[in-house]
């Protein structure tokens, strides 16, 4: 005999919708082309192009979908295919600045040329090192600066002879030695020896010494003048070399300036450079010496190139579009701040940290100029100050380097700041959508500067051609990836997963990283099969052997139930206790099981008490469902009479957060099972949530909870009485397991879909809901008609206890006459009775404050005593 609720149980074909292999129209996956680009994302894709193409600031794109929708893949291939039919934009390079080192300047040149640039510059310095030394070391340099010589040492030599002549006249002779000079008198042009000088009468010594002194002071100032002749003779001999160095040098770059004639930029640093090398010719002759002297094993030219001097002719390239077809594109795996706008890197010396224009080194900005810059958003936020300079970028148009420190002002070290580059390109940021609907509430910059949303499905429309299409895209995954062929089964198996990863047997998942996951593992599975193509069998494998692995959590629950550990029954009718369903979201093996719902009626108030509410463990969407509830208890039965219930409601052995409505069905049932004194069917199973109009409305995990509790059944065995209670808009999600099904064909197992309470209490209880007659009642023997009389039975058994406690109150509430008015005389309840007494009377009376506790006595209760 079939259980009650036939008329709401689904058939074996409203279980799941399969996909038939012959309907794909292939065989094999190699027969399809594969050649439709997307499917299933056509708005995303259609926001993407926009943004892709309008040219105006701000309208960047933010790509948001679930994280596995091919979001990222699809974003790449799409800006590949704009970036093809743009132009390559201009190189990026950074050169020394002559006027102010500490400001490099930056140049922008047509692409291929910065590197050509950069090995000319390479080969200028190479020909420096040689060239003018060579020239230094010529028989004309080397004529000039001897003729210099000599024409400084005549004109010294001069200046000595007219001294020895002046000093002749005077009779006093001038005589060289290592040491300097020496003067000794004379006599007729001939040195006095020293006998002769003893021979000098006292006038002729007085008038030679007071010569000698006159030719010592001669020689004293001659020798001043020396010095002079000697700067003379080193500034016209650095004038001759400068002369020599600037005509080497223009030679040495006209092939540079004929290489890169009619690009101004270039023509004005070659013209810096000629300049600045020029006026450190002595430097260059200085380095060249250092190398000379240098130990022969030590001696090489980068020794030479690397010197500061030469150091800063070199070019250091940022970005080189030699190669480059089209627009760059740049994907940043890891946006730090020195990543997105450069950075400068520093060389120990000594001990001490230096830095020139050398070690500046580029961001992705530099790299995606004229292009297009791919960033994800959630890995950017969690950089620090990345997001801003990223919008700083944006804002400004310019690429400034600077690092954390200096943004942070954390560093106050001296250090470059070079010429900031401008930026234009699109920034292609990738996320979930929480993280873009968070930035758009919290950061009023955000959509002004990302004004284009590319939101990514995460489902697509189930449909025979939609099916085919998604055949289509396993198709060209198996041929990217190297896969075997796909037969038409195991594609259509794969359909089928999709479709139940989606929730919903109407629709198919977009989350194509675990779809192209699972094909991988079923080619490996026919892999190890020795098969050369991936059939169905493989799929499924690959399917249970994916719930293996996750399966842990399920089995240990599963264990829990089946020992009755955790005490759920499957088996008997129980008053006020239903099993509810709950679904573990676990990562691709979410899986459901069942828990014990009860409930308790007594007198009270109209309250009803959900204890997991009461001890914080109930979520907000959960206690909204209890208020729920209420509301539709006290509509439902006996609206115009006050209540007189007070239930009490759990989910027995739950120790965590109990959040959602998807057990709100459950409750109810558990809480009218209890009110009207209903048996229910411990082998049914509820979920659904209930509105205040007894509708019942759709949940999430259909599929989940119902395989779970018939894991748990066919644990302890089927008995054909057990199943599951579903709302009927679910039964077009169901994509249940093949022997859940095969069990529901056989009579071992049922799954009922029901629209409204009435339907759901009829099958619980096996009872009918009963609906109200014409005089506003159920009927007795109807479900609804028991839970309505035993409500009215509780508020008669509220009125009968209510009775003596209100006669107590009135007697306390009588009015005590003066002791001193009345004597100590009783009044007759007869007497009171009878007469009326008026407010009048009453009001004249003074009644003790510590007898009526502060209460006034009304008329009507007086007249009743």
């Amino acid at each position: 005999m079939a259980p009650t609720g036939s008329d709401h149980e689904l058939s074996p074909k409203q279980l799941a919708t399969r996909c038939d292999p012959r309907s794909l129209g292939f065989q094999l996956s190699t027969e399809l082309d594969g050649r439709r680009p997307v499917i299933g994302q056509e708005r995303a894709v259609e926001a993407l192009n926009f943004g892709l193409t309008v040219s105006r600031a701000g309208f960047n794109v933010f790509v948001l979908g679930p994280t596995g929708s091919g979001r990222a893949r699809l974003s790449r291939a799409l800006v590949a295919t704009h970036a093809a039919k743009e132009p390559v934009p201009e190189d990026c390079c950074y050169v020394h600045n002559f006027d102010d080192p500490r400001k490099p300047r930056a140049l922008l040149l047509p692409p291929g040329q910065a590197s050509r640039l950069r090995d000319h510059m390479d080969r200028v310095s190479e020909e420096l090192m040689v060239a003018i030394p060579a020239a230094r070391e010529s028989r004309r340099f080397r004529e000039s600066a001897d003729s210099i010589e000599q024409e400084i040492n005549r004109r010294h030599e001069a200046l000595l002879d007219e001294i020895v002549e002046q000093a002749r006249k005077l009779d006093v002779a001038v005589l060289r030695n290592p040491t300097g000079f020496m003067l000794a008198p004379m006599r007729d042009g001939e040195v006095l020896d020293p006998d002769q000088q003893k021979t000098l009468t006292k006038e002729e010594k007085e008038r030679l010494a007071e010569n000698a002194e006159k030719v010592q002071q001669r020689i004293h100032d001659a020798l001043k003048r020396v010095p002079q002749l000697q700067r003379e003779q080193r500034e016209r001999t650095r004038a001759l070399e400068r002369d020599l160095v600037a005509a080497t040098t223009a030679e040495i770059l006209s092939e540079c300036r004929r290489a890169f004639k009619g690009l101004e930029a270039i023509e004005a640093y070659l013209d810096d450079v000629e300049r600045d090398i020029v006026r450190h010719a002595p430097q260059l002759l200085q380095a060249h010496a250092q190398q000379e002297s240098a130990p022969p094993a030590t001696i090489d030219n980068s020794l030479f190139r690397e010197s500061p001097i030469l150091r800063r002719y070199r070019i250091n390239v940022m970005v080189d579009h030699r190669n480059t077809e089209g627009a760059p594109i740049e994907v940043v795996d890891h946006p730090s701040s020195g990543n997105l706008v450069g950075k400068v890197e520093h060389l120990s010396q000594l001990g001490v940290l230096v830095t020139d224009f050398n070690l500046i080194k580029p961001g992705a900005f530099h790299r995606a100029r004229g292009g297009y810059l791919v960033i994800d958003a959630r890995r950017l936020l969690t950089q620090p100050v990345s997001y801003e300079q990223l919008k700083r970028v944006l804002r400004s148009g310019e690429i400034r380097i600077e690092s954390v420190a200096e943004a942070l002002d954390l560093t106050h070290t001296v250090t470059l700041t070079p010429e900031p580059v401008p930026f234009t390109g699109k920034v292609i940021l990738i996320g979930e959508p929480w993280l873009y609907h968070r930035l758009s509430m919290l950061d009023p910059e955000f959509e002004e500067l990302f004004k284009v949303a590319a939101e990514f499905e995460g489902t697509m429309k189930r449909s025979p051609e939609t099916s085919r299409a998604y055949a289509g895209l396993l198709a060209r995954v198996a041929h990217n990836e190297g896969l075997r062929p796909l037969q038409a089964g195991a594609v259509a198996r794969v359909i089928d997963h999709a479709a139940r990863m989606s929730g919903d047997a109407k629709k198919l998942s977009m989350h194509v990283r675990e779809v192209f996951d699972l094909l991988a593992e079923a080619d490996h599975l026919a892999s190890l099969a020795e098969r050369d193509t991936v059939t169905k069998v493989d799929v499924e494998e690959a399917i249970a052997f994916r719930r293996r692995r996750g399966g842990r959590i399920r089995e240990n629950v599963q264990e829990l139930l089946t020992n009755k550990t955790i005490g759920v029954e499957t088996v008997g009718k129980q008053v006020g206790q239903i099993n509810a369903l709950a679904v573990v979201p676990v990562p691709q093996a979410p899986f459901g099981h069942p828990t014990r719902v009860t409930a308790r009626v007594r007198l009270g108030r109209g309250e009803i008490v959900a204890i997991d509410r009461e001890v914080a463990m109930g979520g907000p969407i959960h206690n909204k469902g209890v208020l729920i509830l209420e509301g539709l208890l006290g509509s439902r039965y006996l609206p115009d009479r006050p209540s007189s219930l007070r239930a009490t409601l759990v989910f027995e052995q739950s120790y965590g957060v109990i959040e959602g409505d998807s057990a709100s069905l459950a409750e109810l049932l558990a809480l009218l099972s209890a009110i009207g004194e209903l048996p229910v069917r411990q082998g049914c199973a509820v979920t659904g949530s209930i509105d205040q109009l007894g509708n019942v409305q759709a949940v999430g995990g259909v599929n989940e909870k119902i395989e779970g509790f018939f894991d748990l059944c066919n644990a302890r065995g089927l008995d054909g009485d057990q199943g599951v209670i579903i709302p009927a808009i679910n039964a077009g999600n169901l994509m249940l397991d093949q022997r859940v099904i095969d069990a529901v064909r056989k009579g071992r197992f049922h799954v009922w879909g029901i629209n409204t309470l009435d339907e759901a209490l009829a099958v619980v209880t096996g009872m009918a809901a009963g609906k109200r007659a014409s005089n506003g009642r159920y009927p007795d023997r109807s479900a609804n008609g028991r839970i309505e009389a035993r409500l009215a039975a509780l508020q008669r058994s509220a009125r009968q206890a209510s009775k003596p406690k209100a006669e107590a109150q009135d007697a306390s509430l009588k009015p005590q006459v003066s002791k001193k008015k009345v004597s100590k005389k009783k009044v007759s309840k007869k007497k009171v009775s009878k007469k009326k007494v008026s407010k009048k009377k009453v009001s004249k009376k003074k009644v003790s404050k510590k007898k009526v506790s502060k209460k006034k006595v009304s008329r009507k209760k007086v007249r009743g005593s």
